[in-house]
C-alpha cells in the first residue's frame, strides 16, 4: 500500500490541489473545465489501481482456495505428499500423452 500511495497518489495530490486552487482563486475559471482536468489527470491512476487490485485479489483467493481445499480434502490433490507423487509422475503422463511412441515414428 505504502508503494501504491508513494508512486500513484502522491504524485497526483499537488497538481490536483493546484487546479482546484485555480478555480477558486480565479472567478473566470469553469467549473466544468476544472472537474474535466482533475477526472483526465486521475483516470490512468485509477485504472493501475484497478489492475493492482485484481492482481491481488486473484492472489489472495488462490492462497484461500488451497488452505480450504486442503483443510477440506477437495479435489484430486489431498496433501503435499499427493502434490509430490503427481510432480513425479508428470513426466511419464507427458510422454504416453504427447510424445508419439517410437514404432509409429519408424525409428527402432
Amino acid at each position: 500500500l505504502l508503494f501504491s500511495y508513494k508512486f500513484e497518489v502522491a504524485c497526483m495530490v499537488q497538481p490536483t490541489l493546484q487546479l482546484t486552487d485555480d478555480y477558486i482563486n480565479f472567478p473566470g475559471q469553469s467549473f466544468y473545465k476544472m472537474a474535466f482536468l482533475v477526472v483526465v489527470r486521475w483516470f490512468p491512476q485509477f485504472i493501475v489501481y484497478t489492475i493492482d487490485t485484481s492482481i491481488w485479489y486473484a492472489l489472495w483467493q488462490a492462497f484461500a482456495g488451497t488452505v480450504v481445499g486442503f483443510r477440506e480434502n477437495l479435489g484430486d490433490v489431498k496433501d503435499f505428499k499427493d502434490i509430490r507423487r503427481s510432480f513425479t509422475r508428470m513426466p511419464e503422463a507427458f510422454c504416453t500423452k504427447v510424445v508419439a511412441p517410437n514404432d509409429e515414428l519408424g525409428i527402432g
